[in-house]
């Protein structure tokens, strides 16, 4: 059986490459199934794949999570132990901003409308502390990072985990100016016409990483628990 896996970046793709391929060596499972990864161009493409069934495994965000176990179905699988997310807001390294108040009347950018911490915590702050912002939607995270440091926008939102992500230059050129508090992390979650036995085999073979030293090896070099 062929397994269609989402990623939201390439570097994301790598390590979901990596991990399975190893979780399918330690759990004995790597000649059962076949599987292709595939990274959405944007946020709201991915949505839109994940609306239509697109995946088999996906990686995402606590929102998608609640609003896609609706419709189509989709049920997590896995998630980290320990692992939490935080929104940030970035700025210009020489900007002179120190208050989410001093963004007021200003345009900041956000990945797309429902990106969870990124936007909708990010969002929810502002409009208690900001009044008068404006918001534009620049389709992905790296958008979000690279139009603030060309100085297209004044400030932007994301998350911890992309912006590490980038190469030193764009993110050498701002700053982190707001923190959220920590939520719940991403989830591995499979879509509901995924055998059940298939579901399992990858479900077992992602926990059982842990219980391995080379899985703990492998885990530590992802940032992963």
């Amino acid at each position: 059986m062929r397994t269609h896996i989402r990623c939201s970046s390439p570097t994301t793709s790598q390590k979901a490459r990596t991990s399975l391929g190893s979780a399918g060596t330690l759990s004995g499972t790597r000649n059962r199934t076949r599987h292709t990864e595939s990274t959405a161009p944007s946020v709201p493409e991915f949505k839109r794949r994940v609306a239509e069934g697109v995946y088999d495994i996906d990686y995402m965000n606590p929102y998608h999570c609640t609003v896609i176990n609706e419709v189509p179905g989709y049920q997590a699988i896995a998630r980290q132990s320990e692992h939490s997310i935080q929104g940030i807001v970035i700025v210009a390294k020489d900007s002179e901003f120190s208050d989410l108040s001093d963004l007021a009347s200003s345009t900041v950018a956000f990945p797309a409308p429902h990106t969870f911490v990124a936007t909708l915590i990010a969002r929810a702050s502002l409009v208690q502390g900001t009044p008068g912002h404006r918001t534009a939607f620049v389709r992905s995270h790296d958008s979000v990072y690279r139009a603030v440091s060309k100085g297209l926008f004044p400030a932007g939102g994301g998350i911890f985990r992309t912006s590490s992500e980038l190469e030193f230059e764009v993110r050498n050129s701002s700053r982190i100016f707001w923190v959220s508090a920590p939520y719940a992390g991403h989830a591995i979650t499979s879509h509901p016409s995924l055998p059940p036995g298939i579901r399992t085999v990858i479900q077992t073979a992602i926990v059982g990483l842990a219980k391995h030293a080379e899985g703990q090896e492998l885990l530590a070099k992802l940032g992963m628990k």
